[in-house]
This record gives structure tokens, C-alpha cells and sequence, in this order.
């Protein structure tokens, strides 16, 4: 079923508007995370050392992106605000859906409500933006800053999932991709390497901690002992992607 067998032909401009306005913001929103995500996976304490400052402000700033992109689809509430996917849905149900499909569509809809967790990680989005990001609140105590924080990347990423989903529902089976084309993992089949993943084995095939092993073998044998199990697994992890034996 298209967009065009369910919607008043009156109203088609106006939601291709809001349905495209939405999207960039929520392909925004993925293409953060997933880097977020890349980011936050690699061992960047050991390869680069703990306390890196460059490191810590690039995802600092994504995770702002992330909350900023997130408010605009959800908490903008500027009469304006075409990227907000809960006016898009007020404009799909209440204007454009002909009368013959609005109770199915409200059904699916039902179906679709944002969790109970995603509405808690909302309003801490909402908090974020309002209080700290664009209007930062000097009286917040530390205890205020605590519960504003996520959880960790998965409480958001869960977010992304049900905004997603709701998105999905009211493009009526036209699934639009949430990622740019190189990030999509395969193109004419074919697994590609992203951007950010060649710039992570770049950094991991320059990092002496993983090239100790084959280059410096008894100053490994010294500083292995040392090293924590979880951390010597992420080192030989790295050092197989880089086509090197374990250590």
C-alpha cells in the first residue's frame, strides 16, 4: 500500500514535506549513533591512552547531536517544526489519512506507543536540551546532572529503534533507509568499509600496544602480565582484524 492510496490527494504535499523533514533528522540521529556506537566499541584507552582529550570532546559531541536530534523529533514544539515526527503523526491522523483507513491506522498506532523506558529516556532528552546543552542551568547540583544521564548508548539506541518504528508505520509500507547508502553495510551485495571503520583500523595499525607483541616481544612479555583479561581480549580481537596472531 503507498502513501497515495491512503491519503487525501489534497493533502499529499504537505506530508511528503513533513515525512522528508523527518527523515533527514532521523538518518541525523542513526548516522550519530552508529558512529557513537563504533567509537565507544573501540579500545581507545589502549591504543591511544586513557584521558585522551580530542577523543573524549568528538564523543561528547556526538552524544549532543544525538540529544539535539532526538528533541527536534520529539520536543521542538515550534508551530513551525515540520521535523517533529509527533506532529507528522497528529497531521497523518488528524488531516491527510482518508476516513476509510483512520481506524486501522489508529489500531497500528496503539500498537506502536513508545514504551514506558523510551518515554523516561525522552524526558531526559527533553532535560538535556533545555537545562544543560542550549540553556545551561548553573544551580543543577550533581545530583540534578545524575538523572539526566543515560544509562549508557543502549538506552538511547532503544529510543532510536521505537521513533523508527513509528516512523516506518506512517511512510505505509514505503520503507525509507535511516542511513546514508555508505554506511549501509553492502552495496550491490557486497560488504563496503565505512569511513569511520577505516579510520579506526588506521589508528589500531599505528598503536604500539598492538604491535609490541611482534616488534618488542620482551617488553610484551613484561607488560602482558599486567594487563587485564578483558583488555588482553580487546588487544588480540584488534590484532586479528589487523591479521596478526594472538598475543
Amino acid at each position: 500500500m503507498q502513501p497515495e492510496e491512503v491519503l487525501r490527494e489534497e493533502c499529499l504535499p504537505e506530508y511528503t514535506s513533513r515525512r522528508d523533514a523527518v527523515w533527514r533528522r532521523l538518518i541525523e540521529l542513526r548516522t550519530s549513533l552508529v558512529i557513537l556506537r563504533r567509537l565507544l566499541d573501540f579500545p581507545l584507552d589502549l591504543v591511544v591512552g586513557e584521558g585522551s582529550v580530542f577523543w573524549g570532546a568528538v564523543k561528547e559531541s556526538l552524544l549532543e547531536a544525538c540529544v539535539l536530534r532526538m528533541w527536534h523529533l520529539t520536543g521542538d514544539s515550534g508551530s513551525e517544526q515540520l521535523a517533529s515526527i509527533r506532529r507528522f503523526k497528529n497531521f497523518v491522523v488528524g488531516d491527510a489519512i482518508r476516513d476509510e483507513y483512520r481506524p486501522e491506522l489508529q489500531e497500528q498506532l496503539r500498537e506502536t506507543r513508545f514504551s514506558g523506558l523510551v518515554d523516561r529516556t525522552l524526558a531526559k532528552v527533553n532535560d538535556l536540551r533545555n537545562e544543560v546543552i542550549a540553556h545551561f542551568d548553573a544551580g543543577l547540583s550533581e545530583a540534578d546532572l545524575r538523572q539526566m544521564q543515560f544509562s549508557s548508548l543502549a538506552e538511547v539506541e532503544r529510543a532510536w529503534e521505537e521513533l523508527e518504528a513509528l516512523f516506518q508505520l506512517l511512510c505505509f509500507g514505503f520503507e525509507h533507509a535511516t542511513l546514508p547508502a555508505p554506511y549501509l553495510g553492502k552495496v550491490g551485495g557486497q560488504p563496503i568499509e565505512t569511513d569511520i571503520d577505516k579510520l579506526l583500523m588506521s589508528i589500531a595499525s599505528n598503536a604500539e600496544v598492538l604491535r609490541m607483541p611482534d616488534e618488542h616481544p620482551e617488553a610484551w612479555r613484561a607488560l602482558r602480565d599486567g594487563i587485564a583479561p578483558g583488555d588482553l581480549e580487546q588487544i588480540n580481537e584488534w590484532r586479528g582484524r589487523l591479521r596478526r596472531p594472538r598475543a
